[in-house]
């Protein structure tokens, strides 16, 4: 908002200063308060309808994935999702073999994920924004730590994989730099993956960092919504 930007920032269903309405559902009803939130912004007369970008953290990165993937109106121009998981189940997986201070066979640690889902009030097997990101029509900016404890490293480049599918007239390039903060010196890897026509464009950074760490480098989030 100090650079000059109209900033709406808003508390998901069951999150903040907003309403219950249970169960979490980890991006996936969460995505329609993004919706929501767009077409509220449509209405203002004093801000500019068509361009509008979505950004979202964590869960909200796969909140944001799942609500441009449904944006059938074409109404989001960019979204950046920093640490998202591309599946629940995956990730759940990966956290488990990594963090439990003993092994655990994977069937039984497939039972207890059957044991965490049984308790949604609608049949589900998964949650996967991954399967959402194909349908986006509009420039994707993907982040993700290499050192992220939450939500393993790994799963961003299913999502890559995802965004590249839109097109099958790829180009690609990368780069490699470095950027600090004033907490930490981290080393930036930058990469860029562009199809026929704008709304394929991809781009995607890894840094050395743990969960969340896309307020550190706002200059490349800006760039990427593409608004100046």
């Amino acid at each position: 908002h100090m650079a000059g930007y109209n900033v709406l920032t808003i508390d998901l269903r069951n999150h903040g200063l907003s309403g219950d309405a249970l169960p979490v559902s980890l991006g996936i009803y969460e995505s329609l308060d993004v919706l929501s939130a767009v077409e509220w912004v449509r209405g203002q007369p004093s801000l500019d309808r068509e361009r509008i970008g979505v950004w979202g953290e964590s869960m909200g990165g796969a909140t944001v994935l799942f609500a441009a993937g449904n944006d059938t109106n074409g109404y989001i121009k960019a979204v950046v999702s920093d640490a998202s998981f591309a599946s629940v189940r995956e990730t759940f997986l990966l956290w488990a073999n990594f963090h439990l201070p003993f092994s655990v066979p994977h069937v039984m640690l497939d039972y207890l994920w059957r044991c965490i889902i049984s308790i949604f009030p609608y049949p589900i097997t998964d949650i996967r924004p991954v399967d959402s990101v194909p349908s986006i029509r509009c420039p994707i900016f993907l982040t993700h730590g290499t050192d992220d404890k939450l939500v393993p490293f790994l799963q961003i480049h299913q999502l890559i994989e995802a965004a590249k599918s839109r097109s099958s007239s790829p180009t690609s390039s990368s780069s490699s730099s470095s950027s600090s903060s004033s907490s930490s010196s981290s080393s930036v890897d930058r990469s860029s993956h562009r199809c026929l026509g704008d709304e394929c464009v991809l781009e995607y950074v890894f840094h050395k960092g743990d969960h969340v760490c896309s307020y550190t480098m706002p200059d490349i989030v800006l760039q990427m919504i593409g608004f100046t």
